[in-house]
C-alpha cells in the first residue's frame, strides 16, 4: 500500500502552493498503535483514503497517491494528537504549515463532500495467526527472540570445551533443559532494564517539535 509522511522539504503549504491533502480516516484513531522509529520517536500508521486530487509525494523516487485510493499516513505523535478528536469515516484536510517561527500542522474538516463508507481495513485480529492486537503480536515475537537467546546461551555454556570432555551427550541435553529457564529469566530482565533506560532517555529528549 502507498504511504505518505509529510516533510518540511516537500509538503509545506504556503499562500502560493497548496500541499495539503484531503483524506477520509479508514479506522478510528484510537485503534492505531504506536511504534518507535529509528530515531526512537513514536510514530503512528493511519490508514486513509485520498478523497482529493492525485497527490504526488515529490521526493526521491516519488510516486502518486491517486484519488479515491487508500494509503498509509505516517504520523508523528504531534500530528496524531490533532487527528485524535476525529473518528473513523471523518473527512479531513491535513496541511503542514510554517508561520515563520515554527512548523505546525493544520487539521480540520475537509470541505470536500465524500459519502462513501470507509473500506474494511484488515486488522491484526484477522491475520492467519489470530493475534488480537499488534501489541500482542509484537510481544509474542519478542518472547520468541528471548527464548532463542536463552537456548543459544545455554547451549554455548554446556558445549564449553572442559564440560564437553567430562559430560556425555545425554547429560548435556539435560543440563541445557535445566539451564534454559534461568537463562530465559535473565534475558527478560535485561530487556526490561534496557526498555526502561530507553523510556527515561526519551522522556528527557521530549520537546514541543512536531517531528
Amino acid at each position: 500500500m502507498p504511504f505518505l509522511q509529510l516533510k518540511q522539504k516537500h509538503n509545506i503549504t504556503t499562500k502560493d502552493k497548496d500541499r495539503s491533502i484531503n483524506v477520509q480516516l479508514q479506522i478510528d484513531p484510537n485503534d492505531v498503535d504506536a511504534k518507535e522509529n529509528k530515531y526512537n520517536k513514536l510514530e503512528f500508521i493511519m490508514p486513509c483514503k485520498n478523497i482529493g486530487s492525485d497527490y504526488v509525494t515529490a521526493e526521491a523516487g516519488s510516486y502518486t497517491i491517486y484519488s479515491d485510493k487508500t494509503f498509509d499516513l505516517t504520523c508523528s505523535q504531534y500530528l496524531m494528537k490533532k487527528i485524535m478528536p476525529f473518528s473513523k469515516g471523518d473527512c479531513l484536510n491535513i496541511a503542514m504549515i510554517d508561520d515563520g517561527e515554527r512548523t505546525d500542522y493544520n487539521v480540520k474538516a475537509s470541505n470536500i463532500e465524500y459519502d462513501k463508507p470507509p473500506e474494511e481495513v484488515k486488522t491484526v485480529k484477522e491475520s492467519k495467526y489470530g493475534y488480537d492486537s499488534v501489541k500482542e503480536r509484537d510481544t509474542d515475537r519478542r518472547l520468541d527472540i528471548l527464548w532463542g537467546m536463552a537456548f543459544n546461551n545455554a547451549t554455548r555454556l554446556v558445549a564449553a570445551e572442559k564440560l564437553h570432555d567430562e559430560v556425555d551427550i545425554n547429560e548435556r541435553v539435560k543440563l541445557i533443559d535445566s539451564i534454559m529457564p534461568k537463562m530465559y529469566e535473565i534475558a527478560k530482565g535485561l530487556t526490561a532494564v534496557l526498555e526502561q533506560e530507553q523510556k527515561e532517555q526519551k522522556k528527557e529528549d521530549e520537546d514541543d517539535l512536531p517531528f
